[in-house]
């Protein structure tokens, strides 16, 4: 059912989401009403595992996942965990067409996407990002080489947030037709 809704990903990534006991789909009522174009939300469990058990999506091989579009794909934290964690064995990790959103990484780094390798190249094309929480990257934190395109980063970060609200870069970003606004952060 998961590999279904995501498209393209790799045996493990839906090992991982067939695992989740806590992840679950729903649809919208409205999305319910156009059933030519129904509206997908992932929406995430408790936090702290590692393991791709519970809480947020561990990746730890390259992946791709394309959604139909951002307004009808939504992968949602239920501000419970960060979204995605981007561990050092996944070279080549790109999203396409969806919403991250509702993530909370605590005291931890990036509430949408935490890009946690220098060697981890993360392509994201018409990608939304917003809503997320992190004490740096509220939305993305990037230890790794980040290419954006068409993307939004939106509303992420709070006062407790120390640097970027939307995007902490640490290593390499590349960001063309993208959109950076209302991030809240005490520095950048």
């Amino acid at each position: 059912r998961c590999r279904r809704r995501l498209a393209r990903s790799t045996s493990s990534a839906r090992n991982s989401c067939a695992r989740s006991s806590r992840a679950r789909w729903s649809s919208s009522r409205a999305a319910r009403s156009k059933a030519s174009n129904p509206s997908s939300i992932l929406s995430l469990g408790s936090a702290g595992d590692d393991t791709g058990i519970e809480g947020d999506l561990d990746i730890s091989e390259d992946l791709t996942i394309v959604g139909t579009d951002a307004q009808n794909t939504i992968i949602d934290g239920n501000l419970t965990d960060r979204v995605f964690d981007i561990h050092k064995d996944a070279s080549t990790v790109s999203f396409s067409e969806l919403t991250i959103r509702n993530g909370d990484a605590g005291t931890g780094n990036g509430g949408g996407i935490n890009i946690d390798d220098k060697d981890t190249a993360f392509t994201g094309t018409r990608i939304i990002v917003t809503g997320n929480l992190a004490e740096k990257g509220g939305g993305i934190y990037n230890d790794g080489q980040l290419n954006l395109d068409e993307a939004v980063l939106s509303f992420n970060g709070t006062i407790d947030t120390k640097e970027g609200g939307g995007l902490f870069n640490h290593e390499e970003a590349t960001l063309a037709r993208t959109t950076i606004h209302h991030n809240i952060a005490q520095e950048g």
